[in-house]
C-alpha cells in the first residue's frame, strides 16, 4: 500500500501543489481544507480542535502530514481587529498547528511501524522579517516557528520528525497574487536575482526532505527565501 501523507490547508496554492508532489512520488496524497473544492478533500477545520483531534482517530494512520493552512491580513496597530484579524490569524496558523500535533501525535506513536514519520509546517520568514501593518501575521509565523522546535525536542525519543519550512514570497499563490494587485507598481519584495519560489518548487523541496526521511530535519527551520531583505 501506498504511503499516506495528508496535506492541511490541501486546496490552497502551496498545499495543493505538495498534494501533486506527493502523488507523482508514489504517496497517496490526501487533501483536507475548511472549504474544498473538490468532492476528494475532506471537510476539516484546523481551529476546531475538537473536530481535528476526531479527525485523526477516525482515519487510518497517517504516515506523514504537511501543514500548509494559512491565514494572512494587513491592519496598523491603532484599528486593528482583534477577533477579525489577530485572532483568526494566529487559530489558523498557531492553534490550528498545535491541535494538528497533538492529534497527529496521538495517532501516530501507537503506530511504530509507520515509515517515514515526518510533521513539516509551512511557517514564513516573516517569523524573522518585521513587516509594516502585519504584526498579527509576523507574530503567529514565529510562535508556530518556535513551536515546531519545542516540539520536535518534546517528541525527539520517538522516529518523528519534526520541521519547518520558512518561505518568502512565493510568486503563484493566491495570497501573493492578490499581494501584488493591492500593491501594483509598488516592490512586494526584495530578492537578489529574482530568486522567488513558486507553489511546485517549495513542495518538491519538502517533499526532497519527506522522501529522504532526513532524521537531522528534526527541529530545524529552514528559511528559504532567496535571500530576500
Amino acid at each position: 500500500m501506498d504511503p499516506r501523507l495528508l496535506v492541511l490547508g490541501g486546496d490552497g496554492g502551496v498545499g495543493r501543489a505538495v498534494v501533486t508532489a506527493c502523488n507523482a512520488d508514489g504517496w497517496n496524497g490526501l487533501s483536507a481544507d475548511v472549504r474544498p473544492s473538490s468532492p476528494d478533500t475532506f471537510n476539516l477545520d484546523v481551529t476546531n480542535a475538537a473536530q481535528v483531534a476526531k479527525f485523526f482517530r477516525e482515519q487510518d494512520p497517517f504516515d506523514s502530514v504537511v501543514y500548509a493552512a494559512g491565514r494572512n491580513g494587513e491592519a496598523g496597530i491603532s484599528n486593528i481587529n482583534f477577533t477579525r484579524t489577530a485572532k483568526d490569524i494566529m487559530d489558523v496558523n498557531y492553534h490550528g498547528v498545535v491541535a494538528a500535533l497533538q492529534a497527529w501525535a496521538r495517532t501516530t506513536v501507537k503506530n511504530p511501524g509507520l515509515s517515514p514519520k515526518h510533521f513539516v509546517v509551512v511557517s514564513s520568514n516573516s517569523a524573522h522579517v518585521a513587516r509594516s501593518r502585519s504584526s498579527a501575521y509576523c507574530a503567529s509565523k514565529a510562535a508556530v516557528s518556535m513551536l515546531v522546535r519545542c516540539v520536535a525536542r518534546e517528541l525527539a525519543f520517538n522516529t518523528f520528525t519534526i520541521w519547518a519550512v520558512e518561505p518568502g514570497f512565493i510568486e503563484d499563490t493566491p495570497m501573493s497574487t492578490e499581494l501584488i494587485r493591492r500593491l501594483e507598481g509598488v516592490p512586494a519584495h526584495r530578492i537578489p536575482g529574482e530568486r522567488t519560489l513558486t507553489a511546485a518548487s517549495l513542495a518538491a523541496y519538502i517533499m526532497k526532505g519527506i522522501n529522504g526521511d532526513f532524521t537531522w530535519l528534526n527541529g530545524t527551520t529552514l528559511r528559504i527565501d532567496g535571500g530576500e531583505q
